[in-house]
């Protein structure tokens, strides 16, 4: 494309950037900048108008110091300026005030405990030769669950019984009238 075919904003775009010595970049740059331009210049004046309407205006009424008042609280929350020098050399000076720890003498790598590794193993091997022994001898607990169920199983088949029982009777009569 030569300068007469591109829109007048993305002239101003390269007009800007070779002011500021950038001349050696991508064609999408100037596009990527359009964009730019354009969605913030459009969410400066929708700001604006919002600020004017507040302000008791009739819409679409917008003076220059909603305009103000919308760049400013723009720049304020959406772009963040870098510290300063100083800061950094506050922030630096207080970071550096903490020592090192100190090395060991131990060569080699340093790991946690044993537990906390993953080398650790996450199992248990079971031997067969205790299974075959505590096979006979089971936890009171155990037997105390088993019984437990064995008894719920024995009134589940009691209240089943009970309820065709009752299905039965209901049907006989339903019948005989």
């Amino acid at each position: 494309m030569s300068g007469s075919e591109l829109p007048s904003d993305a002239v101003h775009i390269k007009e800007i950037l070779a002011s500021m010595g950038v001349h050696d970049y991508e064609p999408r740059v100037v596009n990527q900048l359009l964009d730019f331009v354009y969605r913030y210049s459009a969410d400066i004046l929708q700001d604006a108008e919002l600020y004017a309407e507040h302000a008791g205006s009739n819409k679409g009424d917008v003076e220059l110091e909603d305009v103000m008042m919308a760049i400013q609280l723009n720049a304020a929350t959406s772009f963040v300026s870098p510290p300063g020098p100083d800061v950094l050399h506050e922030l630096a000076e207080a970071r550096n005030a903490v020592p090192l720890p100190g090395l060991s003498k131990q060569h080699g790598l340093y790991l946690p405990n044993e537990e906390h590794c993953l080398t650790n193993p996450n199992y248990q091997v079971r031997d067969l030769e205790d299974d075959d022994s505590q096979a006979s001898d089971t936890d009171p607990d155990e037997q105390d669950l088993q019984a437990a169920m064995e008894a719920a199983a024995a009134e589940a088949a009691e209240a089943s019984k009970a309820a065709e029982a009752a299905d039965g009777q209901v049907e006989g009569e339903g019948e005989g009238e």
